[in-house]
C-alpha cells in the first residue's frame, strides 16, 4: 500500500474517483475522509480555477443534483412499498447507524461508531461548540465521544473556515442579523476565490428579509425547474462508471478449523501461503487445502476435516466448502 501511494504520488496519477482526495492528502499531510465531491465544494483551490481543473480533478459538478434525483426516486419507491400489501423480504441490518444506536439503547449492549456530537473538548485544538465526527460510544447511558486530542495544524488549519462559517449562519438565523449571512460568505473559502466582498454583498436582494422578530423567515425566491429526463441521464451515467470499479466475481476458502476459542486473523492457512509464495498476487482457484493439518497446527481436532477449494461467493451469502 505504502509503496504503491508512494507511486501515484510522484507520477501525480489519482486513483478515480478519488483524485481531489488523494491531491488534498500530498499537500495537507494527512488522508482526508470526506469524499472528493464535497472536499472541492470545500476547498478554493481547484472549481474557481475554471474546467481545466474541473476536468483534470475529475470534480463531479452536478453529483449533488444526481444524488437527490436518486434519493427522490428511492423516497417514491418506498411510499408505493408502504401502500401496497407487499411484505418485506430479505430483512437485514445495513450500514446505517440507527438500528446499533437503537439496539445498545435499548438492550445495553455497547457499540461503537462514528458519530457527530458537539466537540466539548474531544478535539481540543477546535471550539468546544463545534459539531465533530468521531469515534464514538453506545449504551444504555447515551452517546458519549472518545477523547481524540489535538489535531495536526494542516488539518485544523483546512476546517477552522467551515466552523467560522456555520457558527455565522446558525446566529443569522437564530438572531435574524443578515450581516452574519455576508460575513458567514466572506469566510467561506470556495466563495472567497470567486468574488469580492461587495459582490456577495450584492447579492442581498437573494436573501430572506432577515429581522429580529423572525427568526427563520422565507424569502418566496423560486429556481428553474430541473429537468428530471436529465438529472436521470446523468446519474445512470455516473452509475455505470462507478460499476467499473465493482469487484464483482469473489471467491472464498475455507473455513480452517481451529482449537476452541483460539480462531483469530493470526492463525496461518495454506491458502495465505500460497498467495505469500504467488508471482504478482496471482490465485490458483483450482487448489485444495488440507483443513486437518491447519486444526492439528492449532490445536484442535483435525478428524473429518476435508480439503477446503475455492468457491464463488454471492452478493448476500458466502458458501464455503
Amino acid at each position: 500500500m505504502r509503496s504503491h501511494l508512494g507511486e501515484i504520488h510522484g507520477q501525480n496519477v489519482w486513483p478515480y474517483p478519488n483524485q481531489v482526495r488523494f491531491e488534498v492528502m500530498k499537500r495537507l499531510g494527512h488522508f482526508i475522509t470526506e469524499l472528493s465531491e464535497h472536499n472541492a465544494e470545500y476547498c478554493p483551490w481547484l472549481i474557481p480555477h475554471g474546467p481545466e481543473y474541473v476536468s483534470r480533478f475529475a470534480v463531479p459538478i452536478d453529483e449533488y443534483l444526481r444524488r437527490c434525483d436518486g434519493i427522490v426516486d428511492e423516497f417514491e419507491r418506498l411510499k408505493g412499498f408502504a401502500r401496497s400489501k407487499e411484505t418485506m423480504k430479505d430483512v437485514c441490518q445495513n450500514h446505517e447507524y440507527c438500528s446499533i444506536i437503537l439496539r445498545s439503547i435499548v438492550t445495553g449492549v455497547p457499540s461503537v461508531i462514528y458519530g457527530n456530537l458537539p466537540n466539548g473538548g474531544t478535539i481540543s485544538n477546535l471550539p468546544r461548540t463545534a459539531i465533530v465526527e468521531a469515534p464514538t460510544l453506545v449504551d444504555r447511558t447515551g452517546l458519549h465521544h472518545a477523547q481524540v486530542g489535538e489535531l495536526p495544524p494542516p488539518l485544523v488549519a483546512y476546517m477552522n473556515p467551515h466552523v467560522t462559517q456555520h457558527e455565522l449562519f446558525i446566529r443569522a438565523a437564530t438572531d435574524g442579523r443578515c450581516d452574519h449571512v455576508y460575513q458567514a460568505c466572506l469566510f467561506d473559502p470556495l466563495t472567497a476565490a470567486t468574488m469580492p466582498p461587495d459582490k456577495i454583498v450584492g447579492h442581498g436582494d437573494a436573501l430572506p428579509p432577515l429581522k429580529k422578530t423572525v427568526n427563520v423567515p422565507t424569502s418566496g425566491k423560486r429556481f428553474k425547474a430541473v429537468d428530471a429526463s436529465k438529472l436521470r441521464e446523468s446519474w445512470d451515467a455516473a452509475q455505470r462508471v462507478s460499476e467499473k470499479n465493482y469487484v464483482r466475481d469473489w471467491q472464498v476458502p475455507g473455513p480452517f478449523p481451529a482449537a476452541k476459542d483460539k480462531a483469530s486473523v493470526d492463525l496461518s492457512t495454506p491458502a495465505e501461503k500460497e498467495l505469500l509464495a504467488a508471482k504478482a498476487g496471482a490465485i490458483n482457484l483450482k487448489a485444495h487445502y488440507a483443513r486437518g493439518a491447519v486444526a492439528a497446527a492449532a490445536g484442535g481436532s483435525s478428524a473429518g476435516a476435508k480439503a477446503a477449494h475455492w468457491q464463488a461467493v454471492t452478493r448476500w451469502q458466502t458458501r464455503i466448502c
